[in-house]
């Protein structure tokens, strides 16, 4: 009898263990930056008890809205880039087009939305409590007066049915208001599971004001729940200056931005209701900041562009733990690679972007150990490209009753024959007319050449040489950027100051 229930026990461990939640297993974290849309994607694959960095073949590229949500076996659904829905094929979906349409694409992006939709945390993918083939995208267009100023002041929603085109999905409601004439806050957008397990609570702060917005997606639809006035007022300069997030628990929320500090709030999963506000002053520069929670949720990370900090929860002064982890190192690859938004994946790390034009990431290794032990290391994750502008998805805790929040043993495999070596020599430097670029051996692949804003100047094919002569006569004067892509994976990167 004690064996037979050992064994049984056993598999019930196992059958958990094999139906963990991977519904954020994959994230579109952007497209290579130094080509158009529809050739090269960066995507994070956690599939397979292992981190590899892909890049599938996208028809449009990202500027900073990104969501994407997986099955619950960590199979690719479908993602956003906030302008357009493409299934897990990478083609846009039926009816996938125009998400978040309006003046503000018609004005600022001439119609043109293929590199994306701005906004930092203004969007989220969820599956449908009532129907298991359904999921919400939910999003914040961007409104515009007759002075062409902006603003934010509707939640809209997409619906994604996964039963049609084959199983390949498509979008049977786009851009449907829950909420309008609203003055909301960028960023600010947060969601968290219900405590029933079915269904979703969705945040949203107002600007210039100490109101929440709650929202309720269960089997019916999405609903404001109710409208929540507690803590101080964001300051004026707030809004898209930093970001609110759930801990790992769902008892907890956190925002933060430069000018307000922190504000702490517990949180009730059954009645969507905030309480015991907290003020914490951690002063940072100002500028965009973000949060993210370790997977205990003991510790909390705050990104200042060109710094970061670690606030401990769980000591007696909140205010007296706050400690400086790192600042930047400078490093430029070939644009700076500051910090600036942070998401924890299913291995436990975090792992922070910056703000456009990167071939390199920063990942936080042990997020749960304090201060240095934590084992931030810049420039730590490589990719295969330069990225696109600064973006990650916003992923709630798809685990949040589960007894692992994440798998700390996922190691890293790349699957890519890529890296990063800075050894490419040009002289002279400054140079005037005419460039050498010598490589470290005889090389295959493409030259380019960029300016300090990532725009490209000069593109050339090498095929079978050691060293080039470019010239810079019709190039104005500046520093600029030099890459070479190999055709093998390898890539080589150096600076130069024309004069």
């Amino acid at each position: 009898m004690r064996i037979t229930s050992i064994i049984l026990l056993s598999i019930i461990c196992l059958t958990n263990a094999l139906s963990q939640n991977k519904r954020d297993y994959i994230w579109i974290t952007g497209n290579n930056s130094t080509s158009d849309p529809g050739i090269e994607g960066i995507e994070f694959n956690f599939n397979d008890d292992s981190f590899k960095v892909d890049t599938p073949k996208l028809v449009y590229g990202y500027d900073s809205n990104n969501a994407s949500i997986c099955n619950e076996n960590g199979q690719l659904l479908f993602y956003s880039n906030g302008c357009s829905v493409s299934n897990r094929e990478y083609e846009i979906m039926p009816n996938g087009e125009n998400i978040n349409e309006g003046p503000f694409v018609e004005i600022f992006w001439e119609g043109n939305c293929r590199y994306g939709y701005p906004g930092l945390h203004d969007i989220l993918a969820l599956p449908d409590p009532g129907n298991e083939d359904g999921y919400y995208l939910i999003t914040k267009p961007i409104s515009v007066d007759e002075d062409f100023n902006t603003d934010r002041e509707t939640i809209q929603y997409s619906y994604i049915d996964m039963s049609l085109d084959g199983g390949l999905g498509d979008v049977t409601i786009k851009n449907e208001p829950v909420l309008e004439n609203v003055h909301i806050m960028y960023s600010f957008f947060t969601c968290v599971q219900h405590e029933n397990g079915k269904d979703w609570w969705i945040l949203q702060a107002r600007h210039e004001d100490n109101k929440y917005l709650l929202f309720k997606l269960d089997s019916t639809g999405i609903h404001l729940e109710s409208t929540q006035e507690i803590g101080e007022k964001y300051f004026l300069n707030a809004s898209a200056a930093g970001s609110m997030k759930f801990s790992p628990d769902g008892t907890q929320l956190a925002s933060y931005n430069s000018f307000d500090q922190l504000f702490l709030f517990d949180f009730d999963r059954s009645n969507g209701m905030l309480s015991n506000y907290q003020y914490v002053d951690v002063k940072v520069r100002e500028g965009f900041t973000d949060i993210e929670y370790s997977a205990s949720g003991q510790f909390l990370y705050i990104t200042a562009i060109d710094s970061l900090w670690q606030v401990d929860l769980f000591a007696d002064s909140i205010a007296q733990s706050v400690e400086l982890v790192d600042v930047w190192n400078g490093v430029q690859d070939p644009l700076n690679t500051d910090f600036i938004l942070m998401q924890r994946g299913p291995d436990c790390k975090i792992y922070m972007c910056s703000t456009s034009s990167v071939a390199s990431y920063h990942v936080i290794n042990k997020p749960d150990l304090k201060g240095p032990d934590c084992d931030f290391v810049q420039q730590g994750i490589k990719l295969p490209y330069w990225t696109s502008s600064g973006n990650m998805p916003n992923f709630p805790n798809f685990r949040i009753d589960e007894e692992d929040v994440c798998d700390p043993t996922i190691p890293f495999i790349s699957s890519l024959s890529f890296e990063i070596e800075k050894d490419l020599k040009v002289f002279p430097n400054p140079a005037q007319d005419v460039l050498t670029v010598q490589f470290p051996r005889a090389v295959t692949g493409h030259l380019e050449f960029r300016n300090v804003a990532g725009a490209l100047v000069k593109k050339k094919y090498v095929s079978s040489t050691q060293e080039i002569a470019l010239d810079l006569s019709a190039i104005e004067k500046g520093m600029y950027f030099i890459r070479f892509i190999g055709l093998n994976g390898i890539s080589y990167f150096g600076k130069v100051l024309k004069v």
